[in-house]
């Protein structure tokens, strides 16, 4: 006898969650819900920066002036620990140790962040979503869906301008996208996370448009159970929160702590989570019942009842607020909830502690929900807010749409320039990829690292970033921070001494020389007069024998020559004598000229090029035109590289060997032509005010740097590069510079400005291997060189060195 179809449907029977789920399909931009509503969702750019004219008009949005009764819009971001797109694959990085510095650096951003500062590495990413109730009964009759859809559509549009006119940038999510976040919420198996078939870079996950979206969403390999208070997904658990009470007064702008606190690296959400706030538009009647409700209370307030009971007074006032509020703008319907994903029941009652706790020091008395976990997960996601559901819920609360405008998620960290060699974390988690290259004006950077902030460290990160990208990388260096790293991506490492026999000719460099005049001309100005100014008919006379002497040799010019067309000008006041003499110590016959004579020799024959000039800092006249002499030669190197290729030029704590003179003007052409030619320069000292106090030199080098990166400063300087308006930061990004701190061994942080790109605090976490490639502790670099002396190479050394960090013998 055979198995009873009754018994095989029970046996098959199970409660699946893709049915509660409402995305059904879409089409041109926007979804079809299970009801027949249709929806749209957009992912916008987070603010650095919330005012009152965002709140104005997200408030006005929110009225009933825009969309129609029946409307939900809910804001949500969701901390994504997606973050592998991120990095590039392991074949697109260039170099060996180039690949061995990006595997370990992706390995510690994906697994090993949470650990290393507290918070796992991810993306924050905002989502706006609105959803469009049918308007008829009718809802299979085929010219009520159309008028439906046509009415939905410009609703979307006209949504869509308003977050663009609040400078949020919406874009389309498709259903891609839409997929892979909701599959992150609710299949924790971290597996796929790397798997490019469900990454589907860029676009997203898989979609099947001949599928149900909804049906797309959950493994089936997940295997979900609610329970009370919870919803168990395979070994994960997620929990909800939604707020008992919250503050009176709430800004826009303060909103954003409840991710996390900015400012303090301890108060954060160390675990997967997201946040929602909801809004329905409400019948046009909910405004005549609160007016109604309003005279009630109000006649309720009144007798001696009031001093037992005087709540009923604040009530009676805050519905006078609402009735009057009534005239200016709408009401919504508005409500917030936040779902925290973790492991075992100990990790998520330490979770919620930290969670609540970041709510109740900004007032919000978040309250776990025990009872009505599931429905307000469905709730909570995007394009929820099936009307049925949300009064059933009864979380939403009766507010002017301005209030709701400053409950909304829509301010964040940087996230950098979006993609890039360069990579940091904010206190709060969100990962930063930056690219000098990606500015409009300028690719020039300015580093103030005040010593032991980590300064090598960030040099030496953004030397193999590029290095990675087939970059060509040029190094001014005293110290020697690079020979190590030099010699293990096989760069070439030249001293330059008296010893050196390195010829700095710049007449072997010229290409064109009108062109190159206006580097030439201060350059040789220097060498005549390092500390004076010799005045226009200085310069004059100067440009004058350059010229004659390149037109007389052309590239085996000299010093010498220069020094002889000077001394045969026909001069009644001798200046051009003067200069010839000025000019005597860099030729032949001088001081310096060994230095000069002959072809130019110095090469740049590999890719990462390091010189080292810690031996000139006794010649203080010498060392000053030397910098400058290499810089054109770098500069040269730039143009004749090929614009296809980027070139990064970094002098790195050489600043007070440039001195004065026509420094600043060799500066500033030189810097303003590397865009030209796809180069950039980093400029490396101990403080901002360092520059300032450079005089035309300092601010050359500002005027023509689009990025600064600022670490750790010294408290006075810090006030008084906040007093002197140094940097127009405002009092948040001031308070933000002021907490910079670096943790030796396990981050730097950096506070990262661009005029154009934005700006924002992040912290440089290196992994083993880039930890003790780019250190420059003693006691590390002890270490290391006892097993170099041991007979190991460089590399081997480095790995032995991480072994023993990592507590193996």
């Amino acid at each position: 006898m055979g198995v009873s179809r009754d018994r095989l449907q029970d046996l098959a029977a199970r409660d699946s969650l893709s049915s509660y789920l409402p995305y059904v399909a879409w089409e041109d931009g926007m979804y079809v819900l299970a009801d027949m509503s249709c929806g749209f969702v957009w992912e916008i750019n987070p603010l650095l920066f919330a005012g009152e004219d965002t709140k104005r008009i997200l408030g006005g949005m929110l009225g009933d002036r825009v969309l129609p009764p029946g409307t939900s819009v809910k804001f949500h971001v969701f901390a994504s620990e997606v973050i592998s797109p991120f990095f590039p694959e392991e074949g697109e990085v260039q170099g060996k140790i180039c690949r061995e510095i990006a595997a370990e650096r992706k390995r510690l951003y994906t697994l090993g962040m949470r650990e290393r500062v507290g918070v796992p590495a991810r993306d924050f990413r905002f989502l706006v979503s609105i959803r469009i109730p049918p308007d008829s009964a009718k809802k299979d009759a085929e010219t009520a869906w159309e008028k439906h859809t046509e009415g939905a559509r410009k609703l979307g549009a006209n949504v869509a301008g308003v977050l663009s006119s609040a400078q949020l940038y919406p874009r389309d999510l498709p259903p891609a996208q839409l997929i892979l976040i909701l599959r992150e919420a609710l299949n924790p198996d971290g597996r796929w996370y790397d798997d490019p078939y469900y990454l589907g870079r860029p676009g997203g996950g898989p979609y099947d448009p001949d599928r149900e979206i909804r049906s797309q969403i959950v493994d089936r390999e997940t295997a979900i159970e609610v329970r009370a208070g919870e919803i168990s997904l395979g070994d994960a658990r997620l929990r909800g929160y939604s707020p008992a009470s919250m503050p009176e007064h709430f800004s826009l702008d303060e909103f954003h702590e409840l991710l996390g606190d900015p400012l303090r690296g301890l108060s954060q959400v160390p675990a997967y989570f997201f946040l929602q706030a909801g809004f329905v538009i409400p019948e046009r009647k909910k405004a005549s019942e609160v007016k109604t409700k309003a005279v009630m209370v109000k006649q309720q307030s009144f007798g001696l009842v009031t001093r037992f009971i005087p709540r009923l007074r604040r009530k009676a006032e805050n519905f006078d607020f609402l009735v009057n509020a009534l005239e200016d703008e709408g009401l919504v319907m508005g409500s917030l909830s936040l779902f925290l994903r973790t492991g075992s029941g100990e990790e998520a009652e330490k979770v919620k502690e930290m969670a609540t706790g970041i709510w109740r020091a900004r007032n919000f008395d978040l309250r776990e929900e025990k009872y009505i976990v599931l429905p307000l997960l469905l709730e909570s996601l995007p394009l929820g807010g099936e009307p049925t559901l949300a009064r059933l819920l009864r979380r939403n609360s009766t507010m002017q749409s301005s209030a709701g405008a400053s409950i909304v998620p829509v301010m964040s960290d940087w996230k950098g320039s979006g993609s890039g060699p360069l990579t940091f974390i904010s206190r709060r988690g969100q990962i930063m990829k930056l690219d000098l290259f990606s500015s409009a004006s300028n690719y020039n950077c300015a580093v103030f690292a005040q010593s032991g902030s980590g300064k090598s460290f960030l040099t030496s990160d953004m030397i193999t970033g590029y290095l990675s990208q087939g970059a060509r990388v040029f190094v001014i260096d005293i110290g020697r921070s690079y020979e190590k790293l030099c010699g293990l991506v096989d760069g070439e490492f030249v001293v330059f001494d008296e010893k050196s026999g390195i010829s700095l000719n710049p007449f072997s460099r010229i290409t064109d020389i009108d062109e190159d005049m206006e580097l030439l001309k201060p350059l040789f100005a220097q060498m005549a007069s390092p500390s004076e100014k010799i005045g226009d008919l200085g310069k004059s006379l100067l440009e004058e024998a350059i010229k004659k002497a390149w037109e007389r040799r052309g590239p085996e010019a000299r010093i010498d020559d220069v020094v002889e067309v000077l001394s045969g000008i026909s001069d009644p006041q001798r200046r051009s004598e003067d200069l010839a003499h000025m000019l005597y110590a860099y030729s032949s016959q001088g001081q310096y000229g060994r230095f000069f004579e002959g072809p130019s020799n110095l090469s740049f024959e590999k890719d990462l090029n390091v010189l080292e000039l810690e031996e000139l800092k006794s010649k203080p006249e010498l060392q000053t035109v030397v910098v400058l002499m290499i810089i054109w030669h770098i500069e040269r190197e730039m143009y004749l590289g090929g614009r296809e290729r980027r070139k990064l030029a970094i002098i790195d704590e050489a600043w007070d060997l440039l001195g004065g003179g026509f420094s600043g003007e060799f500066i500033a052409h030189g810097y303003r032509r590397a865009r030209k030619y796809n180069g950039a320069f980093v400029s490396v000292t101990q403080s901002l005010l360092d520059f300032y106090r450079a005089g035309d030199l300092g601010e050359s080098v500002l005027e023509n740097s689009a990025w600064m990166f600022m670490l750790r400063q010294k408290g006075e300087s810090v006030e008084e590069i906040k007093r002197g308006g140094k940097l127009l930061l405002g009092d948040y990004f001031g308070e933000l510079v002021s907490t910079l701190s670096t943790r030796p061994g396990e981050f730097s942080e950096v506070f990262i400005y661009n005029s154009e790109r934005g700006m924002g605090l992040g912290r440089l976490v290196v992994d083993p291997f880039s930890y003790w490639t780019y250190t420059t502790n003693p006691d590390d670099v002890s270490l290391l060189n006892g097993f170099i002396s041991e007979g190991m190479e460089v590399h081997e050394a480095i790995e032995r060195c991480v072994e023993i960090s990592r507590g193996k013998k």
